[in-house]
């Protein structure tokens, strides 16, 4: 992602947690520099940051990468960002950097059938 395309992303998330939405960020975020202004946003304006990690098997990952529809990645860069991935699920980096909860995903079924709800904690609004 360029820094033209980070300062955007970071703009809107921005906007919407100051609005008090509920703002998802879709990246990869294999570089703690990307991760730290997200979680630095979501402290500043008081909402839960939650790391959602697909670590699955790397035959997974090229395989459903080679049936995308659109822009299907080289499977050098896809080597690549497993690897970083491996390497910060290996390190425990995701449980010391301050999301309140990581969810990992280590096998396909488990991707394939999770359910993402929302539910309030208590004492906080309804959720927007």
């Amino acid at each position: 992602m360029s820094r033209t395309a980070f300062s955007i992303l970071h703009r809107q998330v921005e906007s919407r947690l100051r609005r008090g939405l509920l703002t998802v960020v879709d990246a990869t975020n294999l570089g703690n520099g990307a991760r730290r202004p997200l979680l630095w946003r979501a402290r500043r304006h008081a909402f839960p940051a939650v790391a959602i990690v697909f670590d699955l098997p790397g035959s997974v990952v090229h395989e459903r990468n080679a049936s995308r529809a659109e822009r299907v990645v080289g499977a050098a860069i896809v080597d690549d960002q497993l690897a970083r991935l491996r390497n910060l699920v290996d390190l425990g980096t995701f449980d010391v950097e301050g999301f309140e909860a990581v969810h990992r995903f280590p096998h396909a079924e488990a991707v394939d059938s999770a359910r993402v709800s929302r539910v309030n904690r208590p004492g906080s609004s309804p959720a927007r």
